[in-house]
């Protein structure tokens, strides 16, 4: 039987040109690229969300510090007067001055890394005052209730609360640090 000159069987692999080789690898590079732009998202978004953990952690033990700062002010009451260590009776006369960066009279509490200072939010030491020409020139709240006021024949003086400025610095891990301020009176 002869076989037409048309369909004649080549005894050897053909010639390839390699096209699809090319295209793969072109392919693989690209998905390789696409990979690793995937993981360096992933460790970017790890990184922020353990900032903002870090944060958390920081605001949190700021509120410990708030506190501590709090007991300080309520168990030393009659020593407000005059400034001592984390303490600073003429708050409102150094409060333009205060910066917490370069501030180094911290009062540390319980909690490692957190710290406070408590500004009276007062022209100088001593006694609170509010008239104008006072030397010592306080910011207060004034404390009266609806059943001792005028309104029912009691005509006392109202009792005046000065305000206290609460900054409360937290170092936390990596040696980030945050600062946070409360006022209370």
């Amino acid at each position: 039987m002869t076989v037409p000159s048309h369909m004649t069987l080549q005894s050897g692999p053909g010639k390839q040109g390699g096209v699809v080789l090319l295209i793969a690898l072109i392919v693989l590079i690209a998905m390789s690229l696409i990979g690793i732009s995937m993981i360096r998202q992933g460790s970017s978004a790890q990184l922020i969300v353990g900032n903002l953990a870090f944060k958390e952690g920081s605001n949190a033990e700021a509120d410990f510090g708030v506190e501590s700062a709090r007991r300080w002010l309520v168990s030393n009451s009659n020593a407000l007067y005059n400034s001592s260590a984390g303490y600073v009776a003429n708050g409102l006369a150094t409060t333009q001055a205060f910066d917490p960066y370069s501030y180094n009279a911290w009062q540390a509490t319980a909690e490692a890394g957190v710290e406070y200072v408590i500004h009276r939010l007062c022209a100088s030491t001593g006694s609170v005052t509010t008239t104008p020409t006072s030397e010592n020139q306080c910011i207060v709240a004034r404390e009266t209730s609806s059943k001792e006021g005028t309104s029912y024949g009691n005509n006392s003086t109202p009792e005046l609360f000065p305000y206290y400025r609460i900054t409360v610095r937290v170092t936390g891990p990596r040696n980030v640090r945050s600062y946070i301020q409360a006022l209370m009176y």
